[in-house]
């Protein structure tokens, strides 16, 4: 496995590069669970009143812009949780190519 450790000196433009974007993935996964956790807080509040919100039609069936936008929402979260989350902890502890490519895989699902 390659390792960016072996790339020589430690603040290679390479290197200075991937930090770069790791910190951006890092920054982008805080606002993404921030996001999560306040649709969360304000879909409960709201769930009463669900079916106030516009509806359209899925397949013959009439569904809410609620509903639609709560199962977008809830398969962000699954994803980051699932996929995300574990290999940005990865990445973050090693820097090994194999990590990076797994993270960005990740991202991209």
């Amino acid at each position: 496995m390659h390792s960016l450790a072996s790339t020589g000196s430690t603040n290679t433009p390479t290197r200075n590069a991937l930090a770069s974007e790791i910190q951006k993935i890092n920054q982008a996964e805080t606002i993404l669970h921030y996001i999560t956790s306040e649709w969360s807080s304000w879909s409960t509040s709201h769930f009463a009143n669900k079916d106030k919100y516009s509806s359209v039609t899925v397949l013959g069936a009439p569904m809410t812009r609620f509903e639609i936008f709560e199962y977008a929402i809830g398969a962000m979260a699954d994803n980051i949780a699932g996929k995300v989350a574990p290999c940005l902890m990865a990445s973050n502890k090693n820097k090994m190519a194999a990590n990076l490519d797994a993270l960005r895989t990740a991202m991209l699902a």
